[in-house]
């Protein structure tokens, strides 16, 4: 592999530089509001999603409506808002945060530009905890001071909710239970949907994550991107490898199927099923040359390290740093014969055992490719432990494809907007099947 990955050292110099322009403008932590004197990324278009937001924008008035939304920030999730404000939604009653893997820095100085607040959680990280909790801290305060203006509004409309993991609604339970008439929502993980599933619910939830359409045709896209991004990350992959795949759901299966057919010998362990014939964990583990978690869950700890094969790489395909306890990793000793140099802008690239590597930003836990000393062996966690298929960049795959993933989320929303039955609620058939019509046409 080449020590000169040149698109991600592109990536990790231009976001190294955006987060020091946003710390300079704003200082410390919390909700965000102004421009940061950094130039915006344009807006997209995006086929689908301007087709579907002409077809639903007879039904939808966002006029006077909040929203507080937990997204990832990227190019297309930044058109799903502009859609928003052509249905009425005033960004000055938004508010939005991204998780740091996937924040695209250039897309919040546009989102601050144009009056919305961000949360600095979209763009900081403390390597040494997991992300879970700060998240959970940046939905609260979220959730607090939209609620707190509403009141101060008159407490006219409705609070929309667009979540990504459960956090967010599930917060908005536990502390505004009673204004749950005013909330509406809408999730689109699957991850999401297990938290929620444990939640007493009493306000809509549509249930983008397991709608047929995003089930049946974008879990392909996301194991495709996860394979491209993996190779990009580690070089030319050796199709005599052995990945384990941890996780057999929609994201695992394509995965599985990507890496099958780069010639890999792919096993495959989830901890959801029991089978009492399958090969125990460990020994799956220290056959494995990758070990790819797309459980949505820990399914790797302490208590797994001894398993591991020397030189083992470690990648999450799944929300958060979960899957790997990757904050434990992340805080364990760098192995003593990665040799480490820095360039002029302190990126750090690594050698070890004749392998190159481009390490990262030390200052962005989420995108560094952490070398560590595990029970006496060298494991490698890629991205931090967080999903590979984020490296910072303006897009997480081909707007072609990711058309079909803000479409359905864009939809969800505006079923929110008029949603009356409490609970989790399908996604409607009819918007589904116009969306992947269209979406398929796109993409031949």
């Amino acid at each position: 592999m080449s020590i000169r990955s040149s698109a991600l050292i592109d990536v990790a110099r231009s976001n190294r530089s955006g987060r020091q322009a946003l710390l300079h403008a704003h200082g410390g932590r919390g909700l965000v509001s102004g421009g940061v004197g950094t130039r915006a990324e344009a807006g997209v278009s995006l086929p689908v999603l301007d087709a579907m937001a002409h077809a639903l924008s007879p039904y939808v008035d966002l006029e006077g409506c909040f929203l507080v939304a937990s997204v990832h920030l990227l190019h297309d999730t930044d058109a799903v808002l502009r859609k928003l404000e052509g249905w009425g939604l005033d960004p000055r009653r938004a508010i939005v945060f991204g998780k740091p893997y996937s924040t695209n820095l250039r897309v919040v100085a546009g989102l601050l530009e144009r009056g919305y607040t961000v949360h600095s959680s979209s763009y900081s990280m403390d390597e040494r905890l997991p992300l879970g909790p700060a998240l959970e801290a940046a939905a609260l305060e979220s959730l607090t001071a939209t609620v707190e203006r509403w009141a101060e509004e008159g407490g006219g409309r409705k609070i929309l909710l667009a979540d990504d993991g459960g956090k967010l609604i599930r917060i908005a339970h536990d502390h505004f239970r009673e204004l749950a008439g005013v909330f509406s929502s809408v999730e689109h993980t699957s991850r999401g949907i297990f938290e929620l599933e444990r939640t007493d619910l009493c306000m809509p939830v549509v249930n983008v994550a397991r709608s047929w359409a995003k089930l049946n045709v974008e879990s392909t896209y996301i194991g495709e991107s996860v394979d491209t991004q993996l190779e990009r990350r580690v070089g030319r992959l050796d199709p005599n490898a052995t990945a384990l795949v941890v996780g057999y759901g929609a994201i695992g299966k394509a995965v599985a199927a990507c890496l099958g057919r780069r010639g890999m010998e792919v096993l495959v362990h989830d901890p959801a099923l029991q089978d009492s014939a399958a090969e125990p964990y460990e020994r799956l583990l220290a056959r494995a040359d990758l070990v790819l978690g797309c459980s949505g869950r820990t399914t790797l700890d302490e208590v797994h390290w001894p398993y591991l094969k020397s030189g083992a790489v470690l990648v999450s395909c799944s929300s958060l740093d979960l899957e790997f306890a990757a904050w434990k990793i992340r805080a364990a000793p760098r192995a003593a014969e990665l040799v480490v140099v820095r360039d002029e802008l302190d990126l750090e690239f690594g050698s070890l055992g004749g392998r190159q590597m481009f390490l990262g930003d030390p200052d962005d836990p989420s995108h560094y490719w952490y070398c560590a000393r595990l029970a006496g062996r060298v494991v490698n966690l890629l991205n931090g432990g967080c999903p590979i298929n984020f490296t910072g960049a303006a897009v997480s795959m081909p707007h072609t494809r990711s058309d079909l993933t803000v479409s359905l989320l864009l939809s969800g929303i505006a079923q929110a907007s008029n949603e009356q039955r409490i609970g989790l609620v399908p996604l409607g058939d009819a918007a589904q099947e116009l969306l992947v019509g269209m979406h398929l046409r796109a993409v031949g």
